[in-house]
C-alpha cells in the first residue's frame, strides 16, 4: 500500500491538533499533562511539517497554524 500525505493534509492536522491544545489549556491550564502532550505533538508535526514544506510553520498564540515569515 503505497500513502502519500502532502502538506495540505499535515497543516490540516496540525490545526486540529493546535487546537485541541489550546482547548485543553483553556479547559485545564497549561501544567495540565494532556495539554502538555497536545503542546508536544504539535511541535514536532510542525517541525515535520516544515521539512515537508521548506518554509517556517507558525503556532500563533491565537490558537491559528500559519505559514511563512510571520
Amino acid at each position: 500500500m503505497n500513502m502519500t500525505i502532502n502538506a495540505e493534509d499535515m497543516l490540516n492536522l496540525l490545526q486540529e491538533y493546535w487546537t485541541e491544545a489550546h482547548k485543553l489549556i483553556e479547559d485545564f491550564g497549561r501544567e495540565d499533562g494532556r495539554a502538555k502532550m497536545h503542546v508536544g505533538w504539535c511541535i514536532g508535526m510542525k517541525e515535520m511539517a516544515e521539512a515537508l514544506i521548506g518554509v517556517p510553520v507558525n503556532l500563533r498564540k491565537d490558537g491559528k497554524v500559519t505559514i511563512g515569515f510571520d
